[in-house]
């Protein structure tokens, strides 16, 4: 059923893409490619690339950081490729290699030809388009891919096929953080310059969205461990190493047996739910997995010993024996980390001692999430952006703190990335209450003597911590009135970009996909914003001749 809807959609977005008669303007535009689309009947994809060709146009060290971040990546793989090369050479070695071996100190790498990589513009496109519709492995990344003429011209045109989607999230993937900041503030420049956006308004506030793991329970987190921390010895066989299989010795066999055991466990207790004497019953089981986790220890510390011993004295190449070093060592965190959840879990279920945040594990697969209430009552995992939005709802700020961060605490930052990315001191500041902080606001507002008119805090302790009288004038009122305005900014890009859930893990990764998203919220605002101008001169020059 599954199959048949995909080939119904793409049959049906492959109608009316060519009903809409997408041709390319085959005239070369300043970087030397024919990038310009002409549509006779606009769609959303078209304006996307028309107008990101056009900012990539305006500021053209856009392409030039990305094809610097491609060659990064490219060189991090060959540097891996070489130091395998040198390993098997000197395992195999000739006269003819061990004359021309050449020394990676002296002799740096450098890219040479090979297969075609993936033109930078190309890269910028797919990496908005992500931004929008989602992964490159997702269904809806798939179709617009396979199906979109818009694309396909668009590849055609640079003498490029249609790229993989691994071959997509790669390249995608290799755009490094600071190159995405860069395109942010070409985005906002560009508005800027076409007198779409002024950015002497700012709303600044935060949001929660989930991470790609789920809520944690201590029966659970203790579970997933043991396995994980079992499963290594499989995985170890898996890489072909040239030492006995593990899986069959007896110690890792037991281990695997006592994981298996907590697992069970850990099941029933997820079960539990509605039944009679739940506290009771949840005790008993919780005590299983607490005398199991303390034989799991006992049995896998020595012979997670002895295989990291084993490991050391055989020759692996480089690539191999990074894969095996990060083994072992997700394993020795494992090991940690389940003994500290089982000692804090049993004050817990046995003393009713709950342990501070510091101490928990949040998430076996994403160490930087945080526990994150929302609306004082719904908790889930997750982190805590920082946005700022323009008068005209441009994103003019990112900001995403490791774990629960305050928003007080975060106001000068987002402050100072807003004035750096748009290079306007804004006159007007509205922000919630959480964000009250008497500091930051005084210290601003005297950095920037007589340009900043209004720094508005929403709330009670706002009220406090801003005098009466203004608190009270039309200008603060109006502020506090127009900051409402940013919940229906945050609501597109969560329902329209996805922003409210991540893919990724890790701090890093997360910030990149959730700015990302904000790239391609922009430019789709930036979209509208064009065609609304568009529609008021007519409107303008019909007034001016009434009048």
């Amino acid at each position: 059923m599954k199959i048949q809807l995909a080939f119904t959609l793409a049959w049906w977005y492959r109608k009316q893409l060519k009903a809409n008669d997408l041709r390319f303007n085959e005239a070369e535009d300043s970087l030397g490619q024919g990038l310009l689309l002409e549509a006779e009947l606009s769609s959303d994809l078209n304006d996307l690339v028309k107008d990101a060709i056009e900012i990539a146009d305006s500021y053209p060290e856009i392409i030039r950081e990305i094809d610097h971040d491609l060659d990064i990546h490219g060189l991090k793989k060959k540097t891996m490729r070489e130091a395998d090369r040198r390993f098997f050479e000197r395992l195999n070695p000739s006269f003819d290699s061990m004359a021309d071996l050449p020394d990676p100190d002296t002799c740096p790498l450098d890219l040479e030809g090979g297969r075609p990589r993936m033109p930078a513009i190309i890269v910028y496109v797919l990496l908005l388009l992500r931004g929008w519709i989602g992964g490159p492995k997702s269904i809806e990344f798939r179709l617009i891919l396979k199906e979109s003429i818009t694309l396909h011209r668009f590849f055609e045109t640079l003498q490029f096929q249609v790229p993989g989607t691994s071959t997509v999230a790669d390249n995608v993937n290799a755009v490094r953080e600071s190159t995405l900041h860069l395109i942010l503030r070409s985005q906002l420049g560009h508005a800027k310059a076409t007198d779409l956006d002024t950015f002497e308004e700012v709303v600044i506030d935060s949001t929660s969205v989930s991470a790609n793991s789920k809520y944690p329970t201590d029966s659970s987190l203790l579970a997933s461990l043991a396995m994980r921390m079992t499963g290594l010895f499989d995985r170890l066989r898996k890489l072909k190493l040239g030492f006995p299989d593990w899986t069959k010795q007896v110690f890792a066999m037991r281990a695997r047996e006592i994981a298996e055991e907590i697992e069970l466990q850990a099941k029933r207790i997820g079960m539990m739910s509605g039944k009679q004497n739940v506290k009771t019953q949840r005790k008993v089981l919780y005590a299983k997995i607490y005398t199991r986790v303390g034989r799991l220890a006992r049995v896998f510390g020595p012979i997670l010993a002895t295989a990291s011993k084993a490991v050391a004295k055989v020759p692996l190449p480089p690539s191999k024996a990074q894969a095996v070093a990060k083994l072992i060592e997700q394993s020795q965190k494992d090991l940690s980390s389940i003994e500290r959840i089982s000692a804090y879990s049993r004050k817990r279920i046995f003393r009713d001692q709950n342990a501070t945040a510091s101490e928990k594990v949040i998430s076996i697969s994403d160490e930087d999430t945080a526990i994150i209430k929302k609306g004082g009552w719904e908790i889930e995992s997750g982190y805590k952006p920082q946005l700022a939005f323009s008068g005209k709802g441009l994103a003019t700020a990112h900001c995403l703190p490791r774990g629960n961060a305050a928003d007080s605490g975060q106001l000068s930052t987002v402050l100072e990335a807003n004035e750096q990315n748009t290079g306007v001191v804004p006159k007007d500041i509205s922000l919630d209450d959480g964000y009250t902080n008497r500091k930051v606001r005084e210290e601003y507002i005297a950095k920037h003597k007589g340009r900043v008119e209004v720094f508005s805090f929403a709330g009670a302790k706002g009220r406090a911590a801003i005098e009466q009288e203004t608190y009270e004038s039309d200008a603060y009122r109006k502020a506090r009135n127009n900051r409402s305005a940013v919940e229906s900014r945050i609501f597109t890009l969560k329902f329209n970009h996805g922003y409210e859930d991540v893919m990724r893990r890790g701090l890093e990764a997360v910030r990149h996909e959730q700015l990302t998203k904000v790239l391609s919220y922009n430019i789709r605002r930036i979209v509208w914003l064009r065609k609304e101008k568009a529609r008021a001169k007519p409107n303008e020059a019909l007034k001016k001749e009434a009048a």
